[in-house]
Order: structure tokens, then C-alpha cells, then sequence
């Protein structure tokens, strides 16, 4: 593996635990650059643009009752 890929790998792996498991969408400023590309087509541009629309996007999913659901659906049928 090179260094940069190492490098992406750490910075994604402290993504997931500063913002998506921390709940700190802040600290998408230290992770991410300001013109991140994303070319997901099932978000609305709003979401898409740039790190603010990942923090728009994040800033959802946190204040939403999401992660409480999540054990009932990890343990549903559906997940075997």
C-alpha cells in the first residue's frame, strides 16, 4: 500500500469515527477539503456540493431518530 493510500485510509477511518460515530460534523473541516466532489445522483445537489453539503447532509442524519433504529434493523429477518 502506498503512503498516500494509507494516508486516505486513516483520514476515512477518523471520518467514520469524528463525524459519523463521534456525532462531531465539525470535525469535517480537518478531514475533508472544501471542494470534496461527490457524484452521488441520489442526494439533492444541496448535499452534494462541496464540504458544507456533507455537513448539511451529516448534520441530518445525526439530529434524526436514525441510530436508534438501527439495532431493531440490524436484528430484523430481512438482515440474515
Amino acid at each position: 500500500m502506498t503512503d498516500a493510500s494509507q494516508r486516505n485510509k486513516a483520514n476515512l477511518q477518523l471520518l467514520y469515527d469524528r463525524v459519523m460515530n463521534g456525532h462531531d460534523v465539525d470535525a469535517a473541516d480537518d478531514l475533508i477539503t472544501p471542494d470534496r466532489p461527490d457524484h452521488d445522483r441520489t442526494f439533492p445537489p444541496e448535499f452534494t456540493r462541496g464540504r458544507d453539503g456533507f455537513k448539511t447532509l451529516f448534520r441530518m442524519f445525526i439530529g434524526s431518530p436514525l441510530p436508534s433504529t438501527m439495532p431493531i434493523l440490524a436484528n430484523s429477518p430481512a438482515m440474515d
